[in-house]
């Protein structure tokens, strides 16, 4: 399998995608907006440092449209996703 990755901030999009997908998730009432930023500043900052744990950003960034997509689930699937 070929995979090609592609940083699309300030290249092909004019902006910051983790920032602009915290304003997006805001504003519909997904996340409290201070509260992903510092988040999200805090895991810009390890990245800066060489420290950024992966996995644990994607969990966050992905938080609220996981938790969006589980809460539309069918109750009897719900528990079957949540373990």
């Amino acid at each position: 399998m070929k995979l090609a990755l592609f940083d699309l901030d300030h290249t092909l999009i004019p902006l910051d995608s983790d920032h602009a997908w915290g304003e997006f998730t805001t504003r519909l009432g997904w996340t409290d907006g201070g509260e992903f930023k510092r988040r999200n500043d805090a895991f810009y900052a390890q990245y800066q440092a060489g420290t950024l744990d992966l996995h644990e950003y994607v969990r966050f960034t992905t938080d609220a449209a996981r938790r969006r997509a589980l809460a539309r689930r069918p109750r009897r699937r719900r528990a079957s996703c949540a373990r």
